[in-house]
């Protein structure tokens, strides 16, 4: 068996790939995260003809990894000579807080929908808000009791009518699709879609779930502009620069960034045109989660 990836996008226009195959689990310290995506960066590029060897933390005198500003976090050897490596993370700043308020819509309704559906194989239920609330200067989605006892209700006929939409395996190998189920009166104009699907063997999905059910609401999707990303990378410069590390390294992964990458490139190379780092690059991770199963693309900003 191969190990090439099928990624599918079933949802409303948010550009948002579904499933991953799960190879690598999340790692949720900074420091060892790090330490993995140099790992992962130092196998695809090359430095003026050299490779990238010996990756490793930037042990201080206490012993502990490196965590000061501007001071490399992982060093590493090109061309036999040891380089210093900073790395910075590429992010919306409210993407913690809106994650956050969909984890608690997620937890709350898996409690009321599990009580009814039980399935044997996993399924993922998707409810995709009406675009308006996937801008991030409009209100989120913000499910009360009630809509989230009519969510629940929409989910379990549905479940029990047999509406639920084929994996991707199976989409592959015919034409068949899911329904979308019934939304709720009350929620009309806040939920485009409610719909079902099962999951394929090997695969996870980019969302909350156990117990075979796992629940993917769109609510943290939004529109972004140029502006907004001029100014998140112009925070970078300004944090990082007059560091001591050789090269400052910027990675993200796309599922905040669909098609802005040519974008986020042309920027950086323009403010980081006067940085004092010897070299700057990009590494996006291309179809998360998880990121050590993506497709990865190194730019050279500097």
């Amino acid at each position: 068996m191969d190990n090439k990836r099928i990624s599918v996008n079933i949802s409303s226009g948010t550009a948002r790939r579904k499933f991953h195959r799960k190879i690598t689990p999340n790692i949720y310290d900074k420091s060892q995260k790090e330490l993995a995506v140099a790992s992962e960066f130092s196998k695809l590029c090359i430095v003026d003809g050299h490779n990238i060897s010996n990756i490793r933390p930037n042990i201080n005198s206490h012993g502990n990894a490196e965590d000061d500003h501007g001071k490399a976090d992982v060093l590493c050897e090109i061309n036999g000579k040891i380089h210093g490596i900073q790395l910075t993370e590429l992010k919306y700043g409210a993407g913690v807080k809106r994650s956050n308020v969909e984890f608690d819509i997620n937890e709350k309704l898996h409690k009321l929908i599990t009580k009814s559906v039980k399935p044997s194989y996993p399924i993922e239920i998707n409810i995709v808000a009406e675009p308006k609330y996937e801008n991030m200067n409009n209100q989120v989605v913000k499910a009360n009791d009630k809509d989230r006892n009519a969510l629940a209700k929409a989910v379990i006929e549905g479940y029990n009518e047999g509406k639920i939409g084929p994996s991707i395996d199976e989409m592959l190998k015919s034409k068949i699709r899911g329904q979308y189920l019934t939304v709720p009166d009350r929620l009309k104009g806040k939920i485009k879609h409610i719909y079902i699907n099962k999951i394929s063997h090997g695969y996870t999905a980019y969302c909350q779930g156990k117990g075979n059910v796992y629940i993917s609401t769109n609510f943290s999707c939004f529109v972004r502009d140029d502006e907004t990303l001029s100014s998140l990378i112009q925070d970078i410069y300004e944090s990082k620069k007059g560091g001591s590390a050789d090269s400052l390294l910027v990675w993200c992964g796309d599922h905040e960034f669909w098609g802005d990458r040519g974008k986020i490139v042309n920027i950086m190379r323009d403010v980081f045109s006067g940085t004092s780092y010897v070299y700057v690059f990009l590494f996006m991770f291309v179809n998360i989660e998880p990121f050590f199963d993506a497709d990865k693309i190194v730019e050279r900003i500097k």
